[in-house]
This record gives structure tokens, sequence and C-alpha cells, in this order.
């Protein structure tokens, strides 16, 4: 009876380590949630950032473009005048 009585505490004692253990693993892994959702909200503010750079920069280009088409046509048909 004793020894049965041995075994059962023996078995609740690993029992509770392995939740104390499993309980650790879960509080770590919910850091590392946290961390890598604050990662991944600023990754997506920069690339925010950086499609609005392409685009300001994409835009001043097609209006350099536009201008020095234009400016070359009415020199020509200045020219022709």
């Amino acid at each position: 009876m004793e020894e049965a009585l041995d075994t059962d505490r023996t078995r609740v004692t690993d029992v509770q380590d392995s939740i104390s253990h499993n309980l650790a693993t879960v509080k770590n892994l919910q850091e590392h949630i946290s961390v890598l959702q604050a990662s991944r909200d600023e990754l997506q503010a920069t690339m925010k950032n950086i499609t609005w750079g392409l685009t300001v920069v994409s835009t001043i280009g097609m209006l350099v473009l536009i201008n020095r088409f234009w400016s070359c046509f009415y020199r020509r048909g200045s020219e022709r005048r």
C-alpha cells in the first residue's frame, strides 16, 4: 500500500513539474509572439514609407520626362516656323 502511495506521489510530482514546464514554455512563446508582432508592425510601417517614397520618385520622374518631351516638341515646332 505504501509503495502504491509513493508511486502516486511521484506521478503527481512529475505531472506538476510537467505543468510548470509547460506554463513556462507558454509564457516564453507569448513573449516571442509579442516581439514578432512588434517586428511585423514595424516592417509594415517601413514598407508603407518605401511605397510612398517610390510613388513620389516615380511621379517626379514622369513629370520630368513629360516636361522634357513637351519642351523638345515645342522647340521643334518653333524652329519650323
